[in-house]
């Protein structure tokens, strides 16, 4: 989410009319229709998408302050939204239709449980959040870090700040609790989508657990290889393949995800094979509009991911007819989905294809991939993915189509990593500076190429101050970094404990998709990498980057006098 812009309009045109409403109110709204609306304002719109949309905007904007300010701005229910969107309709900054009452926006929600629900507990008390354990006191909701402020000290004055800190133990326990949720399958198989975090380490710790690796690169391939993960144990699910990575794939026994119809030629073409007795295909399905996606992904039907229904069969029989006997199914069509409902229906949807596959084609599968996408509780008011309601789910939809169609046994695997140590790693960073502006500026010795999901995505990442945790005394931040970009921030109005140069902070649920983003702007370096052991002790897992590795690649011998 990009940062509200509050000077671009000043709306004193409509604040003469009705001055009720403060205008950064309206610039709220605006933004809010502007999403909705992408480069077209005047799109119908109805009261219950606006009501919706101004609610997760004002809770990512102000988090535990929403209701505070928009009491300050006047806006305090949802009759005030619709109130509103009618004075900018009437000064034409946006469309309106002669149905359109303002009346459609009364009784919403109600603001007081929508804006401080959220981050309302009460007394002093550990609770959960699906798997995830927090601590609840005084009237705020913080996460339970696997150490404390001593121990961090302890680890800094050893591997200075910034750096990422995985929790060995919960991702082993994390590794157990999915082959637990599936254990009714005796072919499942967990691939761990290295891109989440390519790390070897994390990799060998889960190949315990018989997870394979989820490669889609050359350098995710080699890195499989290393940890020992070749054969089968690799499923190779690639998009826009390089030849080279094709024949890399076939050498090292891979599992071969195709992603388009013409990818077999390409293949066949990369790896002239003299036959392809023993070797296990599949096939990327995208349902296009028939299954939604969401924000991270996109929609089906616009995704560069996958075939489409009729290139499915078209891909299988060209197989079938070169030779292939061993077939696989592969579907992926959501990221961070925190809803079962969606896994279990994605599973039905590829029981079902499997069924008319094999009926059309005479072909036998011997897995079906439902992919990853489970996500994982970033806000304090999520909840975690219960994983043993989707195993049952599922093992009912396999037993009412597989099973019911004497297709079985039927091998399920998935390719998740987000949730697999996501929540488990950690970026701890320190406050260089305060800065105190037309905001209070909290800035960190990391950035945005440490953790990009804030400034790429609008996401939200919780932030713990070890030490600070029980602090009455608190301020709003804008919590950022040190890049010459102005969305490289870790939050925007954050409500925190009072920070002081020096202070720990702990940005939480880095462990996926964090330090495997990293990127060089700036000159910035990638920082180390550390795993925490069950018995406290800490081992460095990949070094942070020098200078000389940023000069690795130049050449300045020109330049020597």
């Amino acid at each position: 989410m990009e940062e509200i812009d509050f000077e671009t309009d000043s709306f004193a045109d409509i604040i003469a009319k009705d001055d009720r409403y403060n205008p950064r109110a309206y610039a709220l709204l605006m933004n809010v229709i502007r999403v909705l609306g992408g480069d077209n304002c005047d799109r119908h719109m109805t009261g219950e998408d606006i009501l919706d949309e101004f609610r997760e905007m004002t809770l990512d904007q102000f988090g535990p302050l929403s209701y505070r300010v928009l009491v300050e701005w006047g806006v305090k229910s949802t009759e005030d939204v619709g109130e509103m969107i009618f004075n900018l309709a009437e000064s034409h900054r946006i469309g309106k239709d002669e149905g359109d009452t303002a009346e459609s926006f009364a009784g919403g929600f109600n603001f007081k449980e929508a804006f401080l629900g959220p981050y309302a507990v009460g007394p002093c008390q550990t609770q959960r959040r699906g798997d995830f354990p927090i601590w609840a006191c005084k009237g705020k909701t913080m996460r339970k870090l696997p150490f404390d402020k001593a121990k961090l000290e302890e680890i800094a004055s050893k591997w200075p700040t910034p750096f990422h800190i995985y929790d060995a133990k919960a991702i082993r326990e994390n590794a157990k609790r999915l082959n637990k949720a599936f254990a009714w399958n005796k072919g499942f198989r967990e691939y761990f989508a290295v891109k989440a975090a390519p790390n070897p380490h994390l990799m060998k710790l889960l190949k315990d657990f018989n997870v394979g690796s989820d490669c889609s690169s050359m350098a995710e391939l080699e890195l499989a290889a290393k940890v020992g993960n070749t054969g089968e144990a690799i499923m190779f699910t690639s998009n826009d393949t390089p030849a080279d990575e094709f024949r890399r794939a076939w050498e090292l026994g891979a599992i071969i995800n195709f992603d388009d119809t013409t990818h077999w030629e390409a293949f066949v073409d990369a790896v002239h094979p003299e036959g392809f007795d023993g070797r296990v295909f599949c096939c990327r399905y995208n349902p296009g509009p028939l299954k939604g996606g969401n924000a991270i992904i996109g929609k089906p039907e616009e995704a560069k991911y996958g075939m489409t229904r009729a290139q499915l069969f078209e891909c299988y029989a060209k197989m079938k007819a070169a030779g292939v006997t061993r077939f696989g199914l592969h579907a992926m069509v959501a990221s961070n989905e925190l809803d079962p409902e969606y896994i279990i229906d994605t599973a039905k949807m590829l029981f079902d294809l499997v069924v008319a596959v094999s009926s059309e084609l005479g072909i036998a599968f011997e897995f079906v991939n439902i992919g990853g996408g489970i996500g994982i509780p970033y806000r304090p008011d999520q909840q975690a993915m219960d994983i043993f309601k989707v195993g049952e789910g599922i093992e009912k939809a396999y037993n009412d189509t597989i099973a019911a169609a004497g297709l079985n046994p039927l091998k399920l695997f998935m390719e998740c990593g987000r949730c697999i140590t996501g929540p488990y790693g950690y970026l701890v960073s320190r406050v260089l500076h305060i800065k105190n502006t037309y905001r209070l500026y909290a800035g960190l010795d990391a950035c945005m190429s440490n953790l990009m999901r804030p400034a790429l995505y609008g996401a939200y990442h919780e932030i713990v101050v070890p030490g600070k945790e029980d602090s009455g005394e608190t301020s709003v931040y804008d919590v950022t970094g040190s890049l010459c970009e102005n969305n490289d921030k870790f939050a925007i109005q954050r409500m925190l404990p009072v920070l002081a140069p020096g202070d720990l902070v702990v940005i939480c649920d880095a462990g996926a998709h964090g330090h495997a983003m990293g990127f060089q702007y700036n000159g910035k370096l990638r920082s180390a990498e550390l795993l925490l052991e069950s018995d406290g002790s800490v081992r460095e897992i990949r070094r942070a980057e020098t200078l000389d590795d940023y000069f690795a690649t130049l050449d300045f011998s020109s330049f020597v006098d």
